[in-house]
């Protein structure tokens, strides 16, 4: 296992599944293009071009209208999860004995324990943040300022941010987990 500058061994890796930006995007523009299109030509062919409205009870725009409204928020969403399934946008974190290495578009950083000055673990957890966004995101300030966020796509991200708060808030570092089943 390897170092990187004095942060000790490698514990474990954790990477954005990109492919799951990618199914989402794909689902989304479909439920967004089924909602849309339908919603425009009923738009149209309710539309009275005499100005006399038709004999209906509630009003003849509402549901081509709710149609298109939903299907250009689904548009949106996909255009979100195509953006972050582009391969620049990559995100992958790195765990180590004495900090993690946060990789993006092919840069690293390196953060030891000490740089990380608050842990929010959970943050907007809402059923509205689950559907669009597939999970809950975690994330974390750094003595800059900046906060570093661990996206609900990131494999086992509740892994990371939990091994993550109990370096910071606890001292306790992560370990190398044996991998070989025989040595105990």
């Amino acid at each position: 296992m390897g170092e990187l500058e004095g942060l000790g061994a490698v514990v474990e890796r954790f990477a954005t599944e990109s492919r799951r930006h990618g199914l989402r995007a794909a689902a989304f523009l479909a439920v967004g293009i089924l909602l849309l299109a339908p919603g425009l030509a009923l738009l149209i062919a309710v539309n009275n071009p005499t100005g006399r409205r038709s004999s209906q009870a509630s009003d003849p725009f509402l549901a081509p209208l709710l149609m298109i409204i939903f299907g250009a928020g689904f548009l949106m969403f996909a255009a979100v999860h195509a953006w972050l399934f582009l391969p620049r946008n990559t995100v992958s974190f790195v765990l180590h004995k004495g900090g993690v290495v946060h990789e993006r578009a092919g840069q690293a950083r390196v953060i030891p324990w000490d740089e990380i000055t608050k842990v929010e673990l959970g943050g907007n957890n809402t059923v509205w943040a689950r559907f669009v966004a597939g999970g809950v995101r975690h994330r974390f300030r750094l003595s800059s300022g900046e906060w570093v966020v661990v996206r609900p796509l990131t494999s086992n991200s509740e892994t990371l941010a939990r091994a993550i708060a109990r370096a910071v808030k606890d001292g306790v570092r992560p370990s190398v987990r044996r991998t070989d089943p025989r040595r105990r």
